[in-house]
């Protein structure tokens, strides 16, 4: 029942999980900066947040549009009804 990992939409979203983690990390940096620089910490934020916001709407289609769709297909209905009251 395996969905491939290496190389497959797995790994593809787990490197915009490893980004987005990034992308906060840069924007906590820039609040940081804001202290001493307010101008370049906002800019910093900002650019920041931007990436952070497109790669959230990107990471969600893909969720719903490829790992949604193939957990339909490859997860039975009595597997789903387990998960679902976990």
């Amino acid at each position: 029942m395996g969905v491939r990992d290496e190389g497959g939409p797995l790994a593809a979203l787990r490197g915009e999980h490893r980004r987005g983690r990034e992308l906060v990390g840069s924007m906590r940096a820039a609040m940081a900066q804001r202290e001493t620089d307010r101008v370049g910490g906002g800019l910093a934020f900002a650019a920041a947040a931007e990436e952070y916001q497109a790669l959230l709407l990107q990471h969600m289609d893909k969720e719903n549009g490829v790992l949604f769709a193939v957990a339909d297909i490859r997860v039975s209905k009595d597997k789903d009804r387990e998960l679902v009251a976990a």
